[in-house]
């Protein structure tokens, strides 16, 4: 069952909560401060700290195994969820969690799904990821991670769908890419990618997608997108590069797609 958030509790709070499947980042949001008129109504962030007990006391009973959060989340409340919780999809869409936080999110070995922004974690924080015995999706476009970080995670063998972002160098790009055999859709953010790591990634067996945001890409490495990746349904930079525009990604390919983007994109 998805846990929306739309519960009793944050109808109580008359939409104080902030938190809802999908966020529209051009709505209007209320400021960390905003309170309502009425005398004695709960702040928001008094309302996220019962909405969130609300979550966790729901999933630890195994009444709920997907959590889809739009407020901040930090360490003493991440550990709120039971390491024994069946929680299959755990997204937190806005940054507060420490090395702390991590290591209990990583405990809890029936995720599946994660997404996290906001969180800038590094290399130690790769290991705790790539350990994670079920994990078959993530999205964490706000890493740290150098190359040895990013070792660490191609170590993750049931990976299908990456969606990773850092600001940090990565030398031996191609050579990390080359463990993630089961991989079928890779997003990668601000990495830049030489030529060998781009022949890499257009030999990945079950690759099926692929999105490449601020890549660096050279002319040569267009063209051998071009001539090579036919086989791929292919962004870079926000725009579509299908070779002749009538392929269209598998089925599978675009579940895949869309559950990474709804776990953050952009």
């Amino acid at each position: 069952m998805r846990l929306s958030f739309i519960i009793a509790f944050v109808v109580w709070v008359s939409g104080m909560v902030g938190c809802r499947p999908t966020t529209d980042e051009h709505e209007a949001k209320p400021s960390k401060s905003e309170t309502l008129d009425t005398e004695g109504t709960l702040t928001s962030q008094q309302a996220h700290e019962g909405a969130w007990l609300e979550i966790a006391k729901r999933v630890n009973a195994g009444l709920e195994t997907q959590i889809d959060c739009h407020f901040p989340i930090d360490d003493d409340q991440i550990r709120m969820l039971s390491k024994n919780a069946r929680l299959d999809v755990l997204l937190l869409n806005q940054g507060a969690l420490g090395e702390l936080g991590l290591q209990h999110i990583a405990g809890i070995s029936s995720i599946k799904r994660l997404g996290i922004r906001g969180s800038a974690f590094g290399d130690r924080q790769a290991e705790l990821l790539a350990a994670m015995p079920n994990l078959e999706i993530l999205n964490i476009p706000d890493t740290e991670f150098t190359a040895s970080g990013f070792w660490h995670l191609c170590e993750s063998k049931k990976l299908l769908s990456l969606r990773i972002g850092t600001r940090q160098r990565m030398d031996r790009l191609g050579e990390c890419l080359k463990g993630l055999e089961q991989l079928r859709h890779l997003h990668l953010i601000g990495i830049k990618v030489d030529h060998g790591a781009l022949e890499v990634i257009l030999e990945l067996p079950e690759l099926q997608s692929l999105y490449l945001d601020d890549a660096g890409l050279r002319e040569s490495q267009l063209d051998l997108l071009v001539e090579h990746g036919h086989h791929l349904h292919i962004h870079l930079d926000q725009l579509h590069l299908d070779r002749d525009g009538g392929e269209q990604a598998t089925d599978e390919s675009r579940k895949l797609q869309g559950q990474a983007g709804r776990g953050g994109e952009g």
